[in-house]
Formats: C-alpha cells, structure tokens, sequence
C-alpha cells in the first residue's frame, strides 16, 4: 500500500499527453524500476506494479514483452492491462497479429486493453482476435481506429463496462455499422480530436444513439469537436434522447460552449442526474435540476471564478451538496473525464 500510494493515478501518466525521458510516464517508469532494485523484500511487490499496466510504445516491444512472459510463468498474471500505442510498420500485420494473440493468453488477469496503434497501411489495419473481446472489461480505441472498425469488435465485449473512443478522422457513411447491444456498460467516453468542417459527416454522438443499445450506462462524458455546428448542443441531444433516462454522471466539454437553453435541455433529459459537470458560460447560474447534488464548473479566468462564486445555487438545485471549480488546463491530462478519475466525495 505505499508503494502504491507513491504511484501518481494512471490516468495522469498518459504517454500521449507528453513524449520525451522527461515526461511523468517515463519518470513513473524509472520509479517502479527503482522499486525493483531496492532489495529483496521489494522485490515481489516492485515487480507487480511494474507489470500491472504494461504500454507497447514501439513494435520490437512486443515480441520482447512475449518473451519475458514466456521465461517467467508468473509474470503473466500481473499484466491486468495494456496498452498498445506503437506504430505498426506496412508489412508487420500478420506479425503483429500473431504476437498479439500469443501474449494474451499468457495474461489471465489482463481486462483492460487499450488500441492506439497506428500504420502506414490503412487496408492492411492489425485487428484484435475475436477470442481476446469476451475477457475485456475496459477498452479504448484510439483515434486511427474508426467507427467502422470499433463497431464489428463491440459485437463480441459481452462483458465491457467502460468504453472509451476517440475520433480523429471523417466518419462516412454509417449503413455498413452494425447495431450493437452492450448489456453490461456502465461508462462510456467520448472524445474527439478532429477540426471538422463538415459535421454531417462526423455525428459521433448520432450514430452511437442509433446503433447502440446501452440499457445499463450510468456515465457518460463527451468531448466534442470544435466546430460551431458540433458545439451548439444538438448533437449531445440525440444521444441523451436514446440513453440519458438513467444517467447519474454526465460531463461535457465544449471549444464553444453551447446556449443556456441547449444545457438545460440535457439535464431535462436526464431525470436521475446526480453529478454534472460543464463549461463556465453566462447562464449557467440559471440552470434547474431536482436531484442533481454535485456540480463541476471549468471555468478559464479567475474573474469569472469569483462571479459565480457568490450565486446561491441552491435557489435552483435544491439537492446541490457541492459546486466544484475545475482548471481548464486540466482538461489536455484527463480530458472530460477527470471529474470521475477525483470524485467529490
């Protein structure tokens, strides 16, 4: 446990967020390593938080990772997550591939896989085995994965509980998406990274409300593009209209904050709300719910910070135990998500 405690929330050593020897990802790692190093009796539980959440930044990493694992039995059940952020070279899918379905078996324990793999060669794009989706608890497509691609493995999560996809290309047509029915998801997270000038073409949040059934999602963040279009509401509307009935969480992220109106409509449609999480903008001190209790609020300038400050919020959420003031500089770390990753209570 304190050794644990030393180690920095997972979620905040993202190797995306900074590249280098420097970064906290890489420091974390030389950390653990130390760990390791101390002495016998650190050994054991050095070794296990090393190889809890295993990251494939190039692609000789993993036939080395395969080999370790194959050396040393009881290694493999300490992997409970990986994530793959290499770059698969043109020629190297079938190798890919095959390293890939032989690590996995060798990691009983692993339920959290994360796909942020890049190529050259987009119709040759590495996929994940079939036998490998049922196992997953946790799973996260990157944004060189498409739409088109994430639906078709959905279709075998039967056990996923936490989705997360980020959007980074034009979406196409969506009459080749299947539907897909994710009984036992309970969060589900959104993101997009793309400046998008034709939002016809890149309605995430629609096709996910039309070809989804999520009976049991409970969480859900949204970090839309920054368009105008987008960033107005409409778009987060539909998908509130198909699965916003038993939402507790919601948190939402706009480059252009929507109307008053458009906000208030998502906490209409969201009866059980109980934690809302949204930009600082002109109306929000207007905004009505009756079981909300938390509310987050990213906010840029302190003069803005101080405005709000002194509204008595309970005059329109009467449930309200807590108003939260977020950095938005936080949100290039965790993202929309961070008021889950550091609850309020």
């Amino acid at each position: 446990l304190i050794l644990e405690a030393a180690i920095p929330p997972s979620i905040f050593l993202d190797p995306a967020i900074c590249r280098g020897p420097y970064s906290a990802w890489c420091q974390m790692l030389r950390q653990l390593k130390a760990f390791v190093l101390v002495c016998h009796m650190w050994r054991d539980v050095g070794t296990d938080l090393l190889y809890r959440c295993v990251v494939i930044r190039r692609f000789g990493q993993l036939p080395a990772l395969l080999r370790s694992l194959q050396r040393d039995p009881k290694l493999g059940p300490m992997v409970c997550e990986l994530q793959i952020n290499c770059f698969v070279p043109r020629g190297c899918r079938a190798v890919f591939e095959q390293g890939l379905a032989q690590l996995w078996p060798l990691c009983p324990n692993a339920t959290r896989l994360a796909l942020d793999h890049q190529t050259d060669d987009t119709r040759g794009f590495p996929s994940v085995l079939d036998s490998m989706l049922p196992s997953i608890v946790e799973l996260q497509f990157g944004p060189d994965y498409s739409i088109q691609r994430a639906f078709p493995l959905l279709l075998q999560c039967t056990g996923l509980v936490a989705l997360s996809i980020t959007f980074g290309d034009y979406i196409g047509e969506a009459d080749d998406i299947p539907f897909v029915v994710l009984e036992s998801l309970e969060e589900l997270h959104i993101s997009h990274t793309l400046w998008c000038h034709e939002p016809r073409k890149t309605d995430v949040c629609a096709i996910i409300s039309k070809h989804c059934s999520l009976p049991r999602l409970r969480r859900l963040t949204a970090k839309l593009p920054p368009h105008s279009l987008m960033a107005n509401g409409r778009t987060l509307y539909r998908l509130l209209c198909a699965h916003g009935e038993e939402l507790t969480h919601l948190s939402t992220c706009f480059s252009v904050v929507p109307l008053q109106e458009e906000v208030q409509k998502y906490l209409n449609l969201c009866p059980s709300l109980q934690h809302f999480s949204t930009n600082e903008h002109t109306g929000i001190t207007r905004l009505s719910h009756p079981k909300l209790e938390y509310l987050d609020v990213w906010v840029l300038y302190f003069d803005s910070l101080i405005r709000v400050c002194v509204f008595d919020w309970r005059a329109h959420l009467p449930a309200l135990r807590m108003v939260r003031f977020l950095d938005s500089a936080l949100l290039s770390t965790a993202g929309a998500r961070l008021p889950l990753v550091l609850p309020p209570d």
